[in-house]
């Protein structure tokens, strides 16, 4: 549900910009397949967020959940009291964000439909601002201009991706497989988001510096089973490079095979590990 019941969040908009929408006015189609979780995280990280808040701030904190996808992150916030606007995202993804937090009574989000870069938020309005699982899927260096934009001096950025961890022996086969299919097109290393190749990225030549970065065991059940993860692997852009036609059906029958050995009638656990880079706005910018 939408609500200005939290003070400090409509108050961080432009005026006249801004568009939240409700269910009824969305009438969308919306499946029960998109409205399924793909990503959750530990409480851990929960906590951590939550910790980045000055005490001082807790209750009129204001949070943006740009990129936001199915919106789960910000509602996730908005369940331990923060002030969540949520920005960007098609308009069947805001609107399971809708239905997601009118299954929780007490929970408020205020939708924003608007596009991401730039976005309707006021400058140095927002507390935090957190990507995730969405910083790759998007305009990367602008969502982080944009960030910074809207933070205020010293505010957060959260940016959480998460990667399948191959240091597990099922997943460690999926990716030979995989390698070996694509004549070495498709690489894992460069399918990770890790510190060596991301945290120059996250720094902006200078617009934040990192503080901490992290890493989290987050394993996911893949609800399609032994398909669902032939068609996810097929779906990498590298493998839809290189694979085509019968190399493609064949590379797609070796996962869910290797799927059906490793865990027979049982669920289809992915094991994954979730990065987490949590940064800080430098004002003014960092030179050199």
């Amino acid at each position: 549900m939408t609500s200005a019941s939290h003070p400090a969040a409509l108050p961080a908009l432009k005026e006249r910009e801004a568009v939240v929408p409700d269910t009824d006015s969305l009438a969308l189609p919306i499946s029960s397949q998109d409205i399924q979780i793909r990503y959750a995280y530990p409480e851990a990280l929960w906590s951590r967020i939550l910790d980045l808040i000055p005490l001082h701030r807790k209750h009129q904190a204001v949070a943006v959940n740009v990129a936001a996808g199915q919106g789960m992150a910000g509602l996730e916030l908005a369940q331990r009291g923060l002030n969540v606007l949520s920005v960007g995202g098609s308009a069947v993804q805001q609107g399971c964000t809708l239905l997601h937090a009118d299954t929780n009574a007490d929970t408020h989000v205020d939708v924003i439909a608007a596009q991401l870069e730039p976005s309707v938020v006021r400058d140095n309005a927002a507390d935090l601002v957190t990507c995730m699982d969405s910083l790759h899927v998007v305009n990367a260096a602008t969502a982080l201009r944009e960030a910074h934009r809207i933070l205020r001096p010293g505010g957060k950025l959260v940016v959480a991706l998460t990667d399948r961890d191959d240091r597990h022996m099922f997943v460690d086969m999926v990716e030979e497989v995989t390698e070996d299919a694509t004549d070495g097109v498709y690489s894992r290393a460069a399918a990770q988001h890790t510190p060596q190749a991301w945290a120059p990225l996250l720094r902006q030549g200078g617009r934040f510096k990192l503080l901490e970065y992290a890493t989290h065991d987050n394993p996911v059940a893949l609800m399609g089973g032994l398909d669902h993860l032939a068609d996810e692997m097929a779906g990498q852009p590298t493998v839809a490079a290189a694979l085509s036609g019968p190399a493609l059906d064949d590379f797609k029958a070796d996962i869910s095979s290797l799927a059906q050995w490793a865990f027979g009638q049982n669920p289809v656990v992915l094991a994954q590990q979730t990065r987490v880079f949590v940064l800080e706005k430098v004002t003014p910018p960092l030179r050199g």
